[in-house]
């Protein structure tokens, strides 16, 4: 019993913290030629999305002429945000954001750092409130969504009043209150660039309706990454090898 205790607090903890290691899986290399790289962002943003997301990009960018991400999130951990943003802003591909349904939060600070947003009639933007919403964390989150902006040649004030309760936009938000565009209202303030009911429009807005679309999807190990890393979960399996490791000792 002694043994087995042992046993299984050193590999819960090996096994959360080596997980991370897994190599990544890729497809062939190939010269570069019109392919479209399309990725779902979809569900809570977490570090495990942020791999995914680092591969993808570091996958196409040899090979595609342009990536889209088609985001319906309504946000997740800012870290994990940050990374993802700054992997798009880095990469030389044509990168577009599709709004389907929404891109609240850290969903709307990854959309926002795509050289062109799409939105999907009836979606929406916006609403970037960190947690905990401090002060450092407001001028933290709102710095990254101004320098994105600028970056990408949006409002900055739109950003600014998405994470800012104390911005008033005429006609958009009051004091007092978080600002969140409806599609017509983030095209009509030049914060997105076109819209388009489906996928097939995104591309031939573009001129990539010839393109050949890849539709890429996490490897196992990568789901499996994301599950675990879920606070709960990990929490749960970091307090099993402790406590595993603690009867050890104690007996």
């Amino acid at each position: 019993m002694k043994k087995f205790n042992l046993f299984l607090g050193f590999f819960l903890i090996s096994f959360f913290i080596t997980l991370n290691s897994f190599p990544n899986l890729s497809l062939a290399n190939s010269t570069k030629e019109n392919l479209v790289y399309i990725v779902s962002i979809e569900g809570t943003i977490d570090l495990g999305l942020s791999r995914f997301i680092k591969r993808v990009i570091k996958e196409a960018e040899p090979k595609a002429v342009a990536i889209i991400f088609e985001i319906n999130t309504l946000g997740g951990q800012v870290d994990a945000a940050t990374q993802i943003k700054d992997v798009i802003l880095d990469t030389s591909l044509l990168t577009i954001a599709y709004v389907n349904k929404r891109a609240i939060s850290a969903g709307a600070l990854i959309a926002l750092s795509a050289r062109k947003i799409i939105m999907a009639p009836g979606s929406s933007i916006g609403a970037v409130e960190p947690r905990p919403r401090d002060e450092k964390s407001i001028s933290f989150v709102k710095a990254e969504m101004v320098s994105t902006a600028l970056k990408t040649g949006r409002p900055k004030e739109l950003a600014e009043a998405m994470v800012d309760k104390n911005i008033e936009i005429e006609g958009l938000v009051k004091k007092g209150e978080l600002l969140t565009l409806s599609w017509q209202e983030a095209l009509n303030r030049k914060f997105a660039e076109s819209e388009a009911s489906n996928m097939e429009e995104v591309l031939r807005l573009h001129n990539l309706e010839k393109a050949k679309v890849i539709r890429v999807s996490p490897t196992w190990s990568e789901d499996l990454f994301r599950f675990l890393v879920q606070p709960i979960v990990s929490s749960l399996l970091l307090s099993l090898g402790f406590i595993g490791l603690l009867v050890e000792l104690r007996s």
